[in-house]
């Protein structure tokens, strides 16, 4: 299925569509750009928490074996309170978007805890 979206200016002027991946990354996924994706972040998460500063990480989640899937997530940041956001945009539901979110976070999770480290961390 190919979607495309036509997002034009007032002036009639092609503008590129902030929902495709390109786009989003190059608005919100850059360091210089870590101001955006603290206000969109305190935007959908309503302040709470409260988010003052990020650190963007490597997108990529490499796969744990050879015939393995890998994961390339739109956004993978760090906040200053240590909470972690994977951000992916999808312009379509293709109906497998909690398999995916569920996948991402089983990948990621062993990355973040050291040996002899809770679960609850």
């Amino acid at each position: 299925m190919d979607i495309k979206i036509d997002v034009v200016s007032e002036d009639g002027t092609d503008l590129l569509a902030p929902s495709c991946d390109f786009v989003f990354k190059s608005i919100f996924g850059l360091n210089e750009h870590k101001a955006e994706l603290i206000s969109l972040l305190n935007a959908i998460l309503k302040g709470k928490p409260h988010v003052e500063n990020v650190t963007i990480e490597n997108c990529e989640i490499p796969k744990d074996i050879l015939n393995g899937k890998s994961i390339r997530l739109d956004i993978n940041a760090t906040s200053d309170d240590l909470t972690k956001f994977f951000i992916e945009i999808q312009c379509a539901n293709v109906g497998r978007v909690m398999n995916r979110a569920a996948f991402c976070q089983s990948m990621q999770m062993p990355r973040e805890l050291s040996e002899g480290q809770s679960y609850d961390n």
